[in-house]
């Protein structure tokens, strides 16, 4: 009996710190460059929620538009990225082009301090894309 309820408590320990350290990412990040000639946004939304646990997966749209428009790669009414919480604050997965159809492998790192995500394409693969390859976005 004693040996249950000392291992509950450390159970509820346990499930406690870890979604004190978990993030939700949730929401639209946006960067731009060169006077707003090039632009690129991401919309993110949990995938697979659980009502009561702390998000760790997540899907999402994009938006990258270069060149005053000339050049578009946007995904609309399609989810283009999957990501997946690899440690604190950190999250890996890929995107898909909607421009060259080409998967890309991401990681996105959670800044709490600016409220911001370090978007980077860690594996760029074959096909023209119109998205940064690494730079910093505000939501």
């Amino acid at each position: 009996m004693k040996n249950t309820i000392i291992l509950s408590i450390l159970s509820l320990i346990l499930l406690i710190s870890n979604n004190s350290y978990s993030q939700d990412i949730s929401g639209t990040y946006r960067w731009s460059y060169d006077n707003g000639r090039n632009n690129f946004e991401i919309y993110l939304s949990v995938k697979n929620a659980v009502r009561g646990s702390t998000p760790t997966s997540f899907k999402g749209e994009h938006c990258g538009v270069f060149d005053d428009g000339k050049r578009m790669d946007c995904s609309y009414e399609e989810f283009s990225i999957n990501l997946n919480k690899v440690s604190q604050n950190v999250f890996t997965g890929t995107i898909l082009s909607a421009y060259a159809r080409t998967i890309h492998d991401i990681k996105v790192t959670y800044l709490p301090a600016t409220d911001q995500i370090h978007w980077e394409v860690t594996l760029q693969r074959s096909g023209q894309i119109y998205f940064p390859l690494n730079v910093i976005m505000d939501k």
